[in-house]
């Protein structure tokens, strides 16, 4: 090969379709856990997933990569998670792509006839995140979830024992990103503690074939199919890949039949809770779903950093301890 043909080549990512792959594969992640009958990770309510909508711009969502809708079958009332992903952001005030996510957020906030606060969230999902992205960024989200109000975020924020100087230059970040969205407003203390208990960062290593986020979705679809779970994951995939461009939507109804059929799916589509619940009464062991969708999105942690453990706890909605305790009997089932 001589040195022109050399300098031709490049990696998926530099020449553009790098970052497509990695935000299909996160697509057909949320369709694996529709299929699965788990739940949708960031929202206070762990209700079905009824629909998983690509590319929603037409629709009047900015945050435009997917939506899911989330649905209690007992009362009709729907929450939704809207998500844009990033392959790669640098959380600093002069990074493009991040200004983009967050005038798409912002503006999605604000519409009160989409975002239904207190039921719907907002999500970026990036490649792996950095240390300090999930000790600082993360770890200052799960403060503003955890604060009773604004009042109270905004205190802890300026006491070195709650917040340090690096979740504080993140904090600033954010405000950036905020003011910039509203037009050259600082949007009041109210609002931006508002958005941020709404605001997921999350970090997918879906890029890598033996990543966690993969293997743990593979071991989701291996409680809800008897196929091979790695043929099944590249059937969604697949499927994905021809939704996506065209602006599709995918339901159980809609869903390729030919996959659909690879899929015990309950008769009742009753939340967790309930089924959790019915499967004890009939000496069913519980499927650890929610657990593993936790651990697929946290995929490592230091026991000794506060930020790991604040972020740990604000995914799983667990105490730390508890947490881990839960993991290790995970684990222990999957060796069995």
């Amino acid at each position: 090969m001589n040195s022109s043909n050399k300098s031709m080549l490049s990696n998926p990512f530099s020449s553009g379709s790098g970052g497509a792959v990695f935000e299909i594969k996160v697509q057909a992640g949320f369709v694996a856990l529709m299929l699965c009958e788990g739940v949708c990770p960031c929202l206070h309510e762990s209700w079905p997933i009824v629909k998983v909508i690509f590319q929603t711009k037409y629709r009047g969502v900015n945050t435009d990569d997917f939506l899911v809708i989330t649905r209690n079958d007992h009362t009709g009332g729907e929450a939704k998670l809207l998500v844009q992903v990033k392959h790669s952001v640098a959380f600093n005030m002069s990074d493009s792509q991040l200004r983009e996510a967050f005038r798409a957020a912002w503006t999605d906030f604000s519409d009160k006839q989409l975002f239904k606060d207190g039921f719907d969230a907002i999500a970026l999902i990036t490649g792996p995140l950095s240390k300090t992205d999930t000790e600082d960024v993360c770890a200052l989200l799960a403060l503003a979830r955890e604060a009773e109000d604004a009042q109270d975020f905004f205190t802890k924020k300026d006491l070195a024992n709650f917040c340090g100087k690096a979740q504080r230059q993140k904090f600033e970040v954010i405000v950036h990103y905020l003011t910039d969205a509203n037009g050259g407003v600082r949007p009041g203390n109210a609002e931006v503690w508002s958005f941020m208990k709404s605001f997921f960062l999350l970090g997918f290593d879906m890029d890598l074939a033996a990543g966690i986020c993969v293997s743990l979705l593979q071991s989701l679809i291996g409680q809800a199919t008897g196929d091979d779970v790695k043929d099944v994951w590249r059937h969604i995939v697949y499927v994905l890949a021809h939704k996506n461009p065209r602006a599709g939507a995918i339901t159980l109804a809609n869903i390729d039949p030919s996959l659909k059929r690879r899929f015990a799916l309950r008769g009742s589509r009753t939340p967790p809770t309930i089924a959790a619940s019915t499967r004890t009464a009939v000496g069913i062991p519980p499927s650890p779903v929610k657990e593993l969708v936790a651990l697929n999105l946290i995929g490592g942690w230091d026991e000794k950093a506060a930020g790991d453990r604040a972020v740990v706890e604000a995914l799983s909605g667990m105490a730390f301890g508890d947490w881990q305790a839960k993991v290790r009997e995970i684990w222990k089932d999957q060796d069995q």
